[in-house]
């Protein structure tokens, strides 16, 4: 058994030093116990995720270039949430833009945040079923495959590393887990 404290930190100040499409970057300072430290927080309004099951054990990747990871990844679908958009909201977007579905089932697994050191963002992961086939209209910067993957497939995938985005390894070892 441990103790856990509760810490109580003060803002002093804060500012925003950038402001971009996609998220703004926060400048902090913080005291706490009698120290001053300073703190930058990329500040970003969320996003979903999505395993989307088409069949039993057959799930939807797409495969897209990522400009800071200099290469193409393998990914579940996920998006960012768009203002005044709830989470659910964003899922059915962003499910029929990138791979020109849509589900009559979602199911809310859980949230997490994948850079808690330094950016506000949280990921909302959710299960769609019960496909049915809609107009994909991805956005502008997105050139988009998308595949259907068998379970056996997608653990050789993970197995190899050649899967390396998180919010998709953490949803599909949730999936490979049923």
């Amino acid at each position: 058994m441990f103790n856990v404290f509760r810490m109580k930190y003060a803002i002093k100040t804060e500012r925003d030093i950038y402001k971009g499409k996609l998220f703004n970057l926060r400048q902090a300072l913080i005291s706490y116990k009698g120290k001053s430290f300073q703190r930058e927080t990329v500040v970003h309004p969320g996003a979903i995720a999505l395993l989307t099951l088409p069949a039993k054990d057959k799930i939807i990747l797409v495969r897209q270039f990522r400009y800071s990871a200099r290469r193409e990844l393998w990914e579940i679908p996920a998006g960012t949430i768009d203002k005044g958009e709830t989470p659910l909201q964003c899922a059915k977007r962003e499910l029929a833009e990138e791979t020109g579905y849509k589900a009559k089932y979602f199911r809310k697994l859980l949230d997490f945040f994948p850079c808690p050191g330094y950016s506000s963002e949280v990921i909302h992961l959710y299960e769609a079923r019960g496909l049915s086939e809609t107009y994909a209209e991805p956005d502008a910067d997105e050139n988009l495959s998308v595949k259907v993957f068998s379970r056996d497939e997608i653990h050789k995938l993970l197995k190899r590393g050649q899967i390396k985005d998180g919010k998709s390894i953490i949803g599909l070892m949730l999936w490979l887990k049923k």
